[in-house]
């Protein structure tokens, strides 16, 4: 006959210490995610993008670009983080919210790359920067909210 080990208390407390820090990487994602998609729609709203035959001007303003295109490397690089610690926690729950939020934030960044290798005129390419996000923004919402059944 089976028996069914029972979770000991230092197991308890570092599967809490992972979701703890898990939900916290969600929440921080979450924020830069809304400000990002901000971002995106002052320079839908502002940018100035040249033209497929004017290659040597410059998007303009350009610091609001850069701004964007910064905050995107570092969303990716935060959604890596909560990937490496889905899959050190063990907890299949964390690693599906954290493979989606990555592909949500690996979508729009494609995407928004295309939109700008465009010139702005690939408009299917906005739209799926926003799809990406909202992906993101969903598998870090559910993430934040998650409560480990034990």
């Amino acid at each position: 006959m089976a028996t069914i080990e029972q979770p000991t208390t230092g197991t308890v407390a570092l599967h809490s210490q992972h979701d703890a820090r898990l939900r916290a990487w969600c929440a921080i994602l979450l924020g830069a995610l809304l400000l990002q998609v901000l971002l995106g729609a002052a320079n839908v709203s502002w940018l100035d993008v040249p033209g497929a035959g004017d290659s040597t001007s410059e998007p303009s303003p350009s610091s609001l670009l850069a701004t964007h295109a910064w905050l995107g490397t570092a969303i990716v690089i935060g959604a890596i983080v909560v990937l490496v610690l889905a899959i050190r926690s063990h907890d299949r729950t964390w690693i599906v919210i954290a493979v989606t939020g990555l592909v949500g934030v690996a979508v729009a960044l494609a995407s928004g790359d295309l939109f700008v290798r465009s010139h702005g005129e690939l408009e299917t390419a906005s739209m799926a920067m926003a799809c990406g996000a909202v992906l993101a923004l969903a598998a870090y919402t559910v993430g934040i909210s998650r409560r480990r059944s034990s």
